[in-house]
């Protein structure tokens, strides 16, 4: 392959230093940097894939997956994300990642635009690149203030550039932004109006706090076709490690998913498979007290950052992040984490990692304790409130 030469670019983050060399010294962190859930995989999910081991489920198996895992899923996605997908169209991957690594490298061409929704997960960018380094990046913002999405702008974003493809992630990381039903409708009547591939992100779908259901815009039929969903069981079930998710897409966009995936990474073992089919039948109870948790968790550090730092922060609705604005203060992102970990052993992540026009945002992750998050929380403001005077 041509190695992209954008791809070699990576920052020069002092945080990601200092925070690796804490960690070889043992010193022992307060992570606000987190990006996976703070609770253990179901012993139910354990159970099932290692009795799976023992009935001897370590052999190949299609490289579109075991069909119980589809049919499953084609059940669980209809009932709860509205969307219709039926075993064909739906193949399964070793995480998101690669699925997203899937649906790019089977819809991308030579010079074609892709819009890129930023903030963004760090890998998105260099996945295009190594799908289709020639592709055309097309980054869109959302806005600063409370990271909605101005459609005129969006529009003519894509009018000008003639966009092809859109990849979206909601519930985002790093916001905490979700869509609520006129968001969705809109971005359905653009992809439907300018005859665009959506890809949609939605690994955090089951992490919502505002006690509405994630609808998944793939589940509009009018554009159904033309949508690329994405997902795993990584954030909901506690299984990152496991490195399984799934795609759902039209036949063609599959057929093509499969042939790479058949030549690069055959399947996913077998009895990770069965250990995700048992997921989808465990009552989601976990899930409810655990949303909970994280919610308190986003009101104490609202509550306290714009009370005690005077730094605004827009509501997080899902995911595991919240996003602050720390512009008032006046270093970097990277400064400032590597000032605040240097000074109080707490790592939060700098938001230029997600795009170069966030660097004065912060990502703080709310999947940590109660307790260990309050006293993070206040380490925070003590280290702001006291060397922000100093700038």
């Amino acid at each position: 392959m041509t190695f992209p030469k954008n791809l070699e670019e990576s920052i020069e983050s002092k945080f990601s230093k200092l925070a690796s060399k804490k960690n070889k010294q043992r010193k022992k962190i307060l992570s606000l940097g987190l990006g996976e859930p703070d609770f253990n995989t179901p012993k139910e999910v354990l159970e099932e894939s290692y009795n799976a081991m023992k009935l001897g489920k370590t052999k190949y198996s299609s490289p579109m997956g075991i069909i119980k895992l589809r049919k499953k899923l084609s059940e669980h996605l209809k009932v709860n994300n509205k969307l219709k997908a039926k075993t064909n169209n739906i193949i399964i991957t070793s995480g998101a990642k690669m699925s997203l690594t899937l649906a790019l490298s089977a819809v991308l061409k030579k010079n074609m635009s892709i819009l890129n929704i930023s903030p963004c997960y760090p890998s998105y960018v260099p996945q295009i690149l190594i799908s289709e380094y020639q592709a055309r990046i097309i980054n869109f913002d959302l806005d600063k203030n409370d990271f909605s999405i101005n459609f005129k702008k969006l529009k003519a974003l894509i009018v000008k550039h003639k966009v092809k493809v859109m990849l979206i992630n909601f519930p985002n990381n790093p916001t905490g932004m979700t869509l609520d039903k006129r968001s969705r409708e809109k971005i359905v009547e653009l992809i439907y109006r300018h005859k665009i591939i959506l890809i949609s992100d939605e690994v955090y779908d089951k992490l919502v706090f505002n006690d509405k259901e994630h609808i998944s815009i793939g589940s509009y039929k009018k554009i159904a076709n033309q949508v690329i969903t994405i997902n795993s069981f990584s954030k909901s079930f506690a299984m990152t490690g496991w490195r399984i998710g799934y795609m759902v897409a039209n036949n063609e966009i599959i057929d093509k998913a499969c042939k790479i995936q058949q030549h690069i990474n055959t399947n996913v073992p077998e009895f990770i498979q069965y250990g995700a089919l048992k997921a989808l039948s465990i009552p989601p109870t976990h899930l409810k007290k655990y949303n909970a948790r994280l919610l308190n968790n986003f009101r104490y550090l609202k509550s306290k950052i714009e009370m005690s730092a005077n730094f605004p922060i827009s509501d997080s609705k899902g995911g595991l992040f919240a996003f602050v604005d720390i512009s008032k203060d006046g270093r970097t992102s990277d400064t400032f984490c590597r000032d605040l970990i240097n000074d109080t052993n707490v790592a939060c992540t700098p938001g230029i990692f997600f795009g170069k026009n966030w660097d004065y945002f912060i990502r703080i992750s709310l999947a940590i304790n109660e307790k260990s998050f309050m006293k993070a929380t206040n380490l925070l403001l003590n280290f702001i409130n006291k060397t922000r005077k100093n700038i």
